[in-house]
C-alpha cells in the first residue's frame, strides 16, 4: 500500500514545476513568489491579473521570481502594474507575461487594441502581443524583468500618393525622300517618294525632282 504524505512548509505550494509562496511588502501589497528551475514553471499575482510562464530550459538554476503590484510609474498604462523580478535574470528563451483585463478597464476601446508593455527609459514600451477576447487576455514573450502593464496602442496607417509618370518622348523625324532618277532623253525625271513617317514625328519632305528637261537632239 502506497501512502501519500502532504508537506506544507511556509505556505509553500508547487504550481507547474515551481514552489509558489506569498508575502507582503513594506507598503501592504502581496507579494507573490515562485522558485522555478531547469524544469520550468509558472507564477501568477494574487487574483491571477498577471502570470509569468517560465518554459523548460529557460534557466539554468532554481530562480526565485517574484510578481507585485505596484504604482504605475508613469502614464499609459492600463490597469495594474506589475514589477516582476529578481532583476537582472537572464532566460535562455522567452518566458510568457499573460495579463488579464476587464472591460472597464478599457472603456470603449478595441480590445486588439491592448499591447504587453514594458517600462524603458520613462516611457511604455509596446511588445507584440496576442489577444484573446474570449478569455480577456493579452500575452507577450518576454526576455527581461522589469514593471509590465497592458497599454493601448493607436495605429496609423499612412497612404500617399503615386508619383506621375514621366512625359513621353517626341518621336524622330522621318527619313528624308530618295531623289527621283534622271529622264530619258526628251521627258521629265520622276519626282522622289516622301519619307517615311517617323514615331510620334512628322513626315520627311519630299524629295525635289532629281531629273530636267533634256533638250531632243535633232538627229
Amino acid at each position: 500500500m502506497t501512502r501519500v504524505h502532504v508537506l506544507a512548509v511556509l505556505g509553500l505550494a508547487v504550481l507547474g514545476g515551481a514552489r509558489c509562496g506569498g508575502s507582503t511588502s513594506s507598503d501592504g501589497r502581496p507579494v507573490v513568489t515562485a522558485i522555478v528551475g531547469q524544469g520550468g514553471g509558472q507564477a501568477s499575482s494574487t487574483g491571477g491579473t498577471a502570470r509569468l510562464q517560465v518554459p523548460a530550459g529557460a534557466v539554468t538554476t532554481d530562480v526565485p521570481f517574484t510578481l507585485q503590484q505596484v504604482d504605475a510609474p508613469g502614464p499609459g498604462a492600463v490597469g495594474p502594474v506589475f514589477e516582476i523580478g529578481p532583476a537582472g535574470t537572464i532566460f535562455r528563451q522567452p518566458a510568457t507575461l499573460t495579463f488579464r483585463y476587464r472591460q472597464s478597464d478599457i472603456g470603449d476601446a478595441d480590445p486588439f487594441s491592448l499591447r504587453v508593455a514594458t517600462y524603458v527609459r520613462g516611457a511604455w514600451q509596446p511588445m507584440p502581443s496576442t489577444v484573446a477576447p474570449t478569455g480577456s487576455t493579452v500575452s507577450a514573450e518576454i526576455t527581461h524583468l522589469s514593471p509590465w502593464a497592458l497599454v493601448i496602442v493607436q495605429e496609423t496607417v499612412v497612404v500617399t500618393g503615386g508619383s506621375g509618370g514621366n512625359p513621353g518622348a517626341g518621336g524622330g523625324g522621318g527619313n528624308p525622300g530618295a531623289g527621283g532618277g534622271g529622264g530619258a532623253m526628251g521627258n521629265s525625271g520622276s519626282g522622289g517618294a516622301g519619307g517615311d513617317t517617323g514615331a510620334g514625328g512628322s513626315g520627311g519632305d519630299p524629295g525635289a525632282d532629281a531629273g530636267t528637261d533634256d533638250a531632243g537632239a535633232d538627229a
